[in-house]
């Protein structure tokens, strides 16, 4: 596991890796990047040479420069995407600067390892580079900058994930960029690149696209070489990969276009709707999820049949983002649909009663509870620790009376089983007594 945080954090601040054999020089400069403690400071006058941009042939975001020194050796400079857009003004190729930056003592003068973007690199410049560090302050004619003198609120903005869905855009060209990207165009303005051998060839990419986009604003941190080309990354294999290890990694995403039909709906535990088993054209079955604040809008829009849903792929189902009704796309929450202290009434109450069902999984590993019904008629919540806490303290036919608050059941949200939900304050069973974290101290 460290070895594996060693790797992506070179990737994102010390240089692109491939898919081959680590070498023991390799794993050796990843460590000397990774390793902070030893680091010194180098301040260096010169000429920026090259501006360098993340993943991407275009549209990429700025990340890193090739520096010649004023003994004239080439040296390879990073930095974080989000220091990109407070950089720019005083990185400009060809200009003087003084640049101030940080690295391993030996690696700041001396490659150990050139994987095969630095080959590449030296390729394009036609020269060796001598030497990587990252990036702390920049002086130029204009003016200086430094990662203490940044706006922080410009910075901070990193931290929040911003896309926008475009639906049914429509194609203008299609062509090979290159060996190994495909090109489109479209007629909103924006450009999408898609890896061959994606779920479409040239040939199958249809007229319209819908897909999932980051805002790229004056409040986006990173400077773009231009704004309106995204890497586009296509097939539910894909997209896994980006719900599990997070949207860094991307720049968009190809929603799946269907036209489905409802074969059921079906209940969570507490009895409120938020998932279906749909059937396409093709007979497939698909389970697809949407926002439990909107099922009953969901329902009625099925209730005429078939609907054309454009969704994104998660571990094992679908999401659905956009429901068509004639000319218009409902557009349907994209975040993580959950409970929050808003939904429920702030008095608490006591229940009494007898466990008649109890709901149980297995995280990482661990079992615990999620929660039960009481007398056929209440569904508790159990939050996560008390889940493994309660442990074999807790079984069905149990007596137990709890203190917690009523979730307000809302017009919009499809019950098939009427279950008064509550969220527990203590939970008494027998003579054991549990203390749950406060909704509305701590939040769900």
């Amino acid at each position: 596991m460290k070895k594996f945080i060693i790797i992506l954090s070179t990737i994102l601040l010390g240089g692109q890796l491939t898919a081959q054999k680590v070498t023991p020089d390799q794993l050796d400069q990843i460590k000397r990047m990774s390793r902070r403690n030893n680091h010194i400071e180098k301040t260096y006058t010169g000429t920026v040479e090259k501006l360098l941009y993340s993943f991407q042939t275009l549209g990429g975001p700025l990340s890193g420069l090739v520096f010649r020194k004023s003994d004239g050796k080439l040296t390879y400079i990073r930095f974080s995407d989000w220091y990109g857009k407070s950089f720019k003004p005083f990185l400009q190729e060809g200009k003087k600067a003084e640049i101030r930056v940080t690295g391993d003592p030996l690696l700041l003068d001396v490659l150990i390892y050139r994987d095969d973007y630095l080959r590449e690199l030296e390729f394009s410049m036609k020269e060796e580079i001598f030497g990587m560090g990252i990036l702390k302050a920049v002086k130029n004619e204009t003016g200086s900058i430094s990662l203490e003198t940044m706006d922080k609120r410009l910075i901070q903005n990193r931290f929040f994930d911003r896309l926008v869905n475009v639906y049914n855009a429509d194609v203008k060209s299609k062509s090979e960029l290159n060996e190994s990207e495909i090109l489109i165009c479209l007629q909103n303005g924006d450009s999408l690149l898609m890896a061959k051998g994606s779920d479409y060839s040239l040939d199958e990419i249809p007229q319209k696209l819908s897909y999932v986009k980051e805002v790229r604003d004056e409040d986006n941190p990173a400077y773009f070489r231009n704004p309106h080309v995204f890497n586009l990354y296509r097939g539910k294999a894909s997209q896994v990969l980006i719900s599990q290890n997070g949207s860094f990694l991307i720049n968009t995403l190809l929603m799946n276009t269907e036209v489905v039909s409802i074969d059921e709906f079906i209940p969570e535990n507490n009895g409120i709707v938020e998932s279906a088993w749909v059937r396409n054209l093709e007979g497939e079955r698909l389970l697809v999820k949407f926002d439990f604040k909107r099922g009953q809008e969901i329902k009625s829009l099925f209730e005429l049949g078939t609907r054309t849903v454009h969704l994104m792929a998660q571990r094992d189902s679908w999401k659905i983002l956009g429901i068509e009704e004639g000319e218009t796309v409902n557009e349907i929450s994209r975040g993580t649909w959950r409970h929050s202290s808003e939904d429920y009434n702030k008095n608490i109450s006591t229940i009494e009663g007898k466990i008649t069902t109890l709901f149980q999984t297995k995280i990482q590993g661990i079992e615990r509870y999620t929660g039960a019904i009481i007398d056929d008629s209440i569904y508790m919540n159990i939050p996560d620790y008390t889940g493994i806490s309660i442990g074999r303290n807790i079984k069905v036919g149990d007596q137990i009376e709890i203190e917690g608050y009523k979730k307000v059941n809302s017009d919009n949200e499809y019950h098939m089983k009427e279950y008064d939900i509550y969220y527990p304050k203590t939970i008494v069973l027998g003579k054991k007594t549990y203390s749950v974290k406060d909704l509305f101290r701590n939040g769900l």
